[in-house]
């Protein structure tokens, strides 16, 4: 049996807290925070069938224009794995805006994400994400799991994530 979980969790606007304004010493600029980074952007995957999103779990997608946008549904639309198109969504890429999302795959009854840590570091033009990856229960069930996030004011930034499984 599978299952392709459907609880969406809405992370929020970004919402900086703890910036540090850059100076002029060599001590870089940057802002740690966890859990708020970005707005959730899971409805970019909204429609993308359990085969397509199984074997993708575990690639990052860092999507940086309308252009690519479309590139990337046409290439889960060429592993035919779907049954149907897969559903296309537009996206505003305002604001220097970044799609950035994985799924995650494993079994269990549930399944979530967590983010664990995020540091932003304006200098060096980094944003790092830490995820946790659980699944609970002893259902055995496949799931599959999407963490797709907007993150704002970051279109030249390099976008590392990496996600722990529990």
């Amino acid at each position: 049996m599978f299952i392709l979980t459907g609880c969406i969790a809405r992370i929020g606007e970004i919402n900086i807290h703890n910036t540090v304004e850059p100076s002029t010493s060599p001590t870089p600029a940057f802002t740690t925070q966890t859990p708020s980074l970005g707005s959730d952007a899971s409805l970019v995957v909204d429609g993308v069938c359990f085969e397509a999103a199984s074997q993708n779990s575990g690639r990052i997608f860092v999507i940086r224009d309308a252009i690519q946008l479309g590139q990337f549904y046409d290439q889960l639309d060429s592993s035919k794995l779907c049954r149907h198109p897969i559903t296309r969504h537009e996206f505003s890429f305002d604001d220097g805006a970044v799609l950035v999302g994985l799924w995650s795959a494993g079994n269990g009854c549930t399944a979530r994400h967590e983010i664990v840590q995020s540091v932003r570091d304006d200098t060096e033009r980094k944003i790092s994400l830490i995820l946790k990856f659980t699944t609970d229960g002893q259902c055995n069930y496949e799931l599959v799991r999407p963490f797709w996030i907007a993150l704002k004011w970051t279109q030249d930034y390099q976008i590392d994530i990496k996600v722990n499984s529990e």
